[in-house]
């Protein structure tokens, strides 16, 4: 395997190592700063492992993945203890920390059906 590109996110907390594969293929392995920009620390991300047949779709995916980390860091509760949600209307809850509101009938939320 041997790294042919890297990039950085702006603020210098994400960055991408673009790998050629001994099998031709190429993918990334994505890193997350656990220091600052001026000294970085880098710690490699295990979830991200990658195999494209072409540098550009590499490229792509990447950039993806470097959004999603962004956000990932971003969030507001990640942080914090759980904490109960509010129900504001019967059949709703919001979120005490982004405000997102989620019907509970929402599959996709609870995984169940209510009736």
């Amino acid at each position: 395997m041997n790294k042919i590109d890297e990039i950085v996110s702006a603020d210098g907390r994400f960055r991408a190592e673009f790998v050629r594969r001994d099998d031709g293929t190429y993918g990334y392995i994505a890193f997350i700063n656990t220091n600052n920009a001026a000294s970085p620390a880098w710690k490699q991300d295990w979830r991200a492992d990658s195999r494209f047949e072409s540098h550009a779709i590499a490229l792509f995916e990447a950039k993806g993945r470097l959004a999603w980390l962004k956000k990932e860091m971003d969030w507001p509760a990640k942080d914090h203890e759980p904490m109960a949600a509010s129900q504001y209307t019967p059949g709703w809850i919001e979120c005490p920390f982004c405000g997102l509101r989620s019907c509970l009938l929402d599959l996709e939320i609870t995984g169940t059906v209510h009736s």
